[in-house]
C-alpha cells in the first residue's frame, strides 16, 4: 500500500483443535517492522492466540534477542517490554497474555511452548464490534537482514463458525522488493 504497510499473511475460519505453525519468508530486507493483527468478524465467539514467535536472519543478532521474538513466558516482567512488542494505541482493543484458564474460551488447553510453558498471547473479540482491530507491533525497525529474513510463529483460531481474521503485516521503512512465501503446518 501507499503507507508502506504490506499484508504478508492472513487466516480466518476454524483450523481444528490444535496449534498451527506459520513460516513466513520475508526476503532480504532492511528498516522494517512486523504487525500482528486480530480483527473481529460477525461471530460472537471469535478470537485467536499466538505463541513462540521467532525471527531468523532478520538482523545481525541471534534470533532470541531480537525484539518481537517471544514465547510469552515472561515471569514477573511486563510482556511488552520482555518481548519487544507494543500495543497499538490507535486500535480498538488489546492483545493479552494468559493461559487457557483466563481466556474465557474452551481452547487452547495449553500454550505451544515446549517444556514448562504456560502462556500465550490472545485476543478475545467476543465483546467487540464487527470490524474492531487489536494490533501489536515490534518496537524497533529491524536493520539490514543477514540473509533471507524469516518469521515463524504458532497460532490458534478459537473454535467457532467465524473466528475472525488473524493477519501479519510488514511496515517498510524504505521500499524494497519482497520475495515472500509462507507455509502452514499443524501440531496437535
Amino acid at each position: 500500500t501507499g503507507d508502506g504497510i504490506v499484508k504478508i499473511w492472513s487466516e480466518s475460519g476454524s483450523h481444528g483443535d490444535e496449534w498451527n505453525e506459520v513460516k513466513l519468508h520475508l526476503g532480504k530486507l532492511r528498516n522494517f517492522e512486523i504487525i500482528f493483527e486480530g480483527i473481529r468478524t460477525r461471530d460472537l465467539g471469535g478470537g485467536a492466540a499466538i505463541d513462540d514467535i521467532e525471527f531468523h536472519n532478520c538482523t545481525t543478532s541471534y534470533y532470541t534477542s531480537i525484539p518481537g521474538s517471544c514465547n510469552f513466558e515472561t515471569q514477573d516482567q511486563e510482556w511488552t517490554t520482555a518481548c519487544g512488542l507494543t500495543q497499538d494505541t490507535t486500535d480498538d482493543f488489546d492483545w493479552n497474555i494468559s493461559n487457557s484458564a483466563v481466556t474465557g474460551q474452551r481452547d487452547p488447553h495449553t500454550d505451544h511452548t515446549p517444556g514448562k510453558g504456560h502462556n500465550f498471547l490472545y485476543v478475545n473479540s467476543s465483546s467487540q464490534k464487527e470490524g474492531n482491530r487489536a494490533r501489536i507491533t515490534t518496537t524497533k525497525f529491524f536493520p539490514a537482514s543477514t540473509g533471507v529474513c524469516r518469521v515463524r510463529f504458532w497460532f490458534w483460531m478459537f473454535a467457532s463458525r467465524q473466528t475472525g481474521i488473524l493477519k501479519v503485516q510488514l511496515i517498510l521503512g524504505l521500499p524494497r522488493a519482497l520475495a515472500m512465501s509462507s507455509r502452514v503446518r499443524t501440531c496437535s
